[in-house]
């Protein structure tokens, strides 16, 4: 089974003092019974001063372990290092949390930079129980920081506020 985000699969996105926030969920129905899925995203930063943009691939194989493969890769060319944080979050049909949230970072990504992880049990063996005929919902979350120009005084604003300081001495 295959499936791609589209834009309904966006639920949140936000631009933050550091950065930019997303959030992408999706469910897996009857995920008992599926012997393996993938997705795949492409997201862009809406951002004014380095806009980026990042392919994450999720893809599940049935086994005894349960695992699964994620990877974040930078697609765009613009020559600037960004950090990237994903975490990868799954909750049953009742929103219950699953399992700890699996996270991958890495800081100083430049084009065609990737992280990945294996993660080897992705819902433990008491939990898959649970998910009998239900669905099983992913949630995918990315943060990108220091993408934002960091805002530095101008050498005459600082000028002008030192003699201030200096006058106010006298």
């Amino acid at each position: 089974m295959t499936s791609n985000f589209d834009s309904s699969d966006l639920k949140q996105e936000e631009e933050t003092a550091e950065g930019h926030y997303a959030r992408f969920s999706f469910s897996v129905h009857h995920f008992p019974t599926i012997p393996s899925w993938q997705f795949k995203a492409v997201y862009h930063t809406p951002c004014k001063s380095l806009p980026t943009s990042w392919e994450i691939f999720f893809k599940s194989e049935k086994g005894p372990s349960n695992s699964c493969f994620v990877s974040l890769s930078r697609v765009d060319y613009i020559a600037k290092p960004v950090d990237a944080y994903t975490w990868v979050s799954f909750f049953d049909i009742h929103n219950r949390r699953l399992a700890f949230p699996k996270v991958l970072s890495k800081r100083g990504i430049l084009p065609h930079g990737k992280v990945q992880v294996c993660i080897e049990e992705m819902i433990p063996r008491v939990e898959r129980g649970i998910l009998a005929q239900l669905e099983l919902i992913v949630e995918v979350s990315l943060s990108i920081s220091s993408c934002h120009e960091k805002i530095v005084p101008s050498v005459a604003g600082l000028n002008s506020h030192l003699n201030k300081m200096k006058l106010s001495k006298l």
